[in-house]
């Protein structure tokens, strides 16, 4: 699953996929309650979907929150090669799909 993160006003509502390709939804949440045709396309919305991009990464960086934490697994981690302490190689993360 993706991380997500949403924007919600009074009549739209915006979202962002953050991941492996970038996705970004708006919604007329009066007109379309239900969420089921993204707006995010229609010249229209232009306007509404970049000011609202831009309120929720002024808000996500005004609280905090444009810094991801990354824990250390618990158990045993195949697909993660972790630095050790004094350790000056560079180890790459791997992903299995």
């Amino acid at each position: 699953m993706r991380p997500q993160f949403a924007f919600r006003g009074d009549r739209f509502r915006y979202i962002t996929y953050y991941g492996l390709r970038n996705v970004a939804e708006l919604y007329n949440i009066q007109e379309d309650p239900g969420e089921t045709r993204s707006l995010i396309a229609d010249p229209r919305h232009q306007s509404t979907a970049r000011e609202m991009e831009n309120r929720l990464y002024a808000m996500l960086s005004q609280e905090g929150g444009m810094e991801i934490p990354m824990n250390k697994p618990r158990g045993s981690s195949q697909n993660k090669r972790w630095r050790e302490r004094g350790d000056k190689k560079h180890r790459t993360f791997q992903t299995r799909l």
